[in-house]
């Protein structure tokens, strides 16, 4: 149960942190654009830097789990040798 336990947190974990990595700069730049024009627009920059974010955060991710998978190999070679 303890195993089931931790993969389903995990999962959600995910889920989560994909979920609000999609959502949050859209709601970033909705929060940051004003309500009249005042001569003043933060939208643009606040839409360009949130896309930058989003995209590290994908090159993040996938460099992550490549690190991850090759740890996993390095290991289990090393189990099964001894």
């Amino acid at each position: 149960m303890n195993k089931t336990l931790l993969t389903a947190l995990g999962i959600g974990a995910l889920i989560g942190g994909f979920f609000t990595s999609w959502l949050a700069p859209k709601v970033i730049a909705w929060y940051f654009e004003p309500p009249v024009e005042i001569g003043v627009n933060c939208r643009p920059a606040t839409e360009w830097a949130m896309a930058k974010l989003q995209m590290l955060q994908g090159l993040g991710l996938i460099a992550g789990a490549i690190v991850g998978a090759i740890i996993y190999f390095v290991v289990m070679q090393r189990r099964n040798r001894v």
